[in-house]
């Protein structure tokens, strides 16, 4: 579509840019669904890769940060359905090494990969991922 119509698909005006990271906010405080909307943010605000990668982290970091003593609440008012929990906390650690290795090899990647394929797969993935997530709510 990108090659179709350019970037009019990408906002760019900064109404557009509010809008969409008003989106990302609110979509990661409710169901934890920002990813594909904060990358095409994060794509419409023309970050080179290395910014968008940080902003990314710091932004998710942040925000989940902020999440957990609500999620760990919500364990303790629904213990029946819990956010928070030893399986969780375990699963967590289980996933730390593959979290080092990822990052390392994200690092190692991120300086190889040229801007416009960068943009294109971020944003290919992010319509995948919004995809999925639409998906999940029509079963």
């Amino acid at each position: 579509m990108r090659s179709r119509w350019g970037d009019k698909l990408v906002p760019s005006s900064k109404a557009a840019l509010v809008s969409t990271g008003t989106l990302a906010g609110f979509s990661t405080a409710v169901s934890n669904a920002a990813g594909p909307i904060m990358s095409i943010y994060l794509t419409g605000m023309g970050l080179p890769k290395n910014e968008f990668m940080g902003t990314s982290a710091w932004y998710f970091f942040i925000f989940n940060l902020t999440k957990l003593p609500i999620y760990a609440f919500l364990s303790l008012v629904l213990p029946a359905k819990p956010m928070v929990s030893s399986a969780t906390l375990v699963f967590d650690l289980a996933m730390l090494p593959v979290i080092i290795i990822g990052a390392f090899i994200g690092k190692w990647l991120l300086p190889r990969i040229p801007q416009g394929m960068f943009n294109g797969v971020v944003l290919l993935l992010a319509g995948a991922g919004a995809i999925k997530l639409i998906l999940d709510q029509v079963k």
